[in-house]
């Protein structure tokens, strides 16, 4: 009985060991994200762009995210922007806490940028630390968008709309 019980027990060990040395199974490697924005106003289109855009370029680290979004309807009609000045100007105004992430998108990029420059005039120096700030728009955007944002110690990402 003495040996069928040690013949037991190796067996078990083998069993055991042989399962700890299987290799995990490889995942397959997520297909690489493209980027392509909607050249119409279909708000399903853009969310998912703006998702994608998040899922690219945002840190896997943040907290919040907080998307702001100007369709090209929102950003021709001067009281919905000014609202939407406001709401971003008060957010900031109230302070953003370090690991969130705020995501302006527009189609009309030029609108966005004048949005961001009114809004974070509210920003003090160094008072957005920790925050990450996702810009999507036109090249010739990104420096005054830097200007605004760099100031106030928020890291900006700046995403080429295409």
């Amino acid at each position: 009985m003495n040996r069928l019980s040690r013949f037991l027990a190796l067996a078990l060990a083998a069993v055991a060991l042989a399962a700890c040395s299987k290799k995990p199974e490889e995942k397959p490697a997520a297909a690489p994200i493209v980027l392509a924005a909607p050249t119409d106003g279909d708000s399903r289109a853009w969310r998912e762009y703006i998702t994608n855009v998040v899922r690219k370029h945002g840190s896997p680290d943040a907290q919040q995210n907080f998307t702001y979004f100007l369709s090209a309807e929102q950003a021709a009609d001067d009281q919905i922007f000014g609202r939407q000045v406001d709401n971003v100007g008060g957010a900031i105004s109230r302070g953003v806490t370090a690991g969130t992430q705020l995501i302006f998108v527009s189609p009309d990029t030029e609108k966005m940028v004048e949005l961001v420059e009114e809004a974070f005039q509210y920003a003090g120096p160094s008072s957005m630390n920790g925050v990450r700030v996702i810009f999507v728009g036109d090249p010739e955007h990104e420096a005054r968008v830097r200007e605004k944002v760099e100031p106030t110690g928020a890291e900006l990402v700046f995403v080429e709309l295409k």
